[in-house]
């Protein structure tokens, strides 16, 4: 799990991760712990490279762009963009959209994997 965070660390530039052992990953606990449910066990994370947890984030792009942009987007990249939302500016219709995204992919029979 480590090895698969290290990515995440690195995009998102934050100080701590959890996952599931279905290799889910969430900054927000509460999140992570409903995903798991009762089948899934949670694991928390810290990034070993405390320089990268302190990183400047980027500007996020205005909620219009995003918006714009997620159509064209695969499960991976709404996974990652959602994580990044949560972990920077955590926007509540940023978040809403992207989630309305994913919910879209998975009601055509995508796998969230």
């Amino acid at each position: 799990m480590k090895e698969l965070a290290k990515d995440h660390f690195k995009s998102l530039g934050v100080k701590r991760l959890y996952a599931t052992t279905d290799g889910q990953f969430f900054l927000n606990e509460g999140r992570c712990q409903l995903h798991a449910g009762s089948t899934h066990t949670v694991y928390a994370i810290d990034n070993e490279d405390p320089e990268q947890a302190e990183q400047v984030k980027e500007k996020p792009v205005s909620v219009e762009e995003l918006k714009k942009a997620l159509p064209s987007m695969s499960m991976e990249e709404l996974q990652a963009a959602l994580l990044h939302e949560t972990a920077g500016a955590n926007r509540k219709t940023a978040t809403a959209a992207i989630e309305a995204q994913i919910a879209v992919l998975l009601a055509d029979g995508r796998s969230p994997e």
